[in-house]
């Protein structure tokens, strides 16, 4: 979930990974209200939705539910529910645990300006295959989950793996939310 609170103007980064200048797996973020994912199967270009905007637009102060999910050799994108883009792929390399791994941010820049609530990465299993109405109450970790965060009353990984969440910046825990 993510609740922007001003049109962008940049690449305000929703989730990331790899440093800038590295062609990291994807990166998902906002631009002006439109959603856009740069995707790099080949570690050397963004070689997949490069630059793609979405056809649906974000609403500015309201909570907007994003998924981008892989089902084989497709490439989903969601915004509240309403698929928005496909994109074929021919990899399944995305995740790669060795590499930083950023939300709200890249690499200690291009911060999004908002609120992010409820991250949850799931490798291995497709969440979503079609339209669904977005959940009206928190993530759990379903099976395959990886990451769960921006859920509790402090950084924590909800998910099984228990990663260690480093906040950067002026990162702060509200208990402001998509499902108060």
């Amino acid at each position: 979930w993510v609740y922007p609170t001003t049109p962008t103007s940049a690449n305000d980064m929703i989730f990331t990974q790899g440093a800038p200048g590295v062609y990291s797996p994807f990166n998902v973020y906002i631009l002006g209200t439109t959603v856009r994912i740069y995707i790099s199967t080949n570690g050397t270009s963004w070689n997949i939705a490069s630059n793609s905007t979405s056809s649906n637009s974000v609403q500015i102060n309201a909570w907007n539910h994003i998924a981008l999910v892989r089902n084989g050799t497709t490439i989903g994108l969601y915004i509240n529910g309403v698929a928005d883009n496909t994109y074929a792929v021919s990899t399944t390399a995305f995740f790669t645990p060795t590499r930083e791994t950023s939300i709200g941010a890249r690499a200690g820049e291009e911060y999004f300006p908002g609120y992010i609530s409820n991250v949850r990465l799931v490798i291995g299993t497709a969440v979503y295959t079609s339209a669904f109405t977005p959940p009206t109450s928190p993530l759990t970790a379903v099976t395959n989950t990886k990451l769960l965060t921006c859920q509790s009353n402090r950084f924590v990984d909800n998910s099984a793996s228990a990663h260690t969440i480093t906040p950067a910046g002026d990162a702060s825990v509200s208990a402001f939310g998509p499902f108060l």
